[in-house]
């Protein structure tokens, strides 16, 4: 009897960025080894983080809950779309 737990494959259609929060700063990657960039955690910055993600046909942004700073990038996004 195999001890090894059976696997699911999950496959991926949508193009995702991750952004890691942080107090002053939002640091983007599209996908795992595509285009990436930092902005600063303001109207500003999240405002260049939307045409960033605008430019790279992104469909989902993943974002972290980090202690509230995340909460005005997270509204803003929403409007955007």
């Amino acid at each position: 009897m195999s001890s090894i737990a059976p696997t699911r494959q999950v496959t991926v259609t949508r193009i995702i960025c991750g952004v890691d929060i942080a107090s002053s700063s939002l640091a983007a990657r599209v996908g795992q080894d595509g285009a990436e960039a930092t902005f600063q955690n303001s109207t500003g910055g999240i405002a260049g983080l939307a045409a960033f993600c605008h430019n790279h046909d992104v469909e989902l942004v993943a974002m972290e809950a980090t202690g509230g700073y995340e909460q005005r990038a997270f509204a803003q996004l929403s409007e955007s779309t």
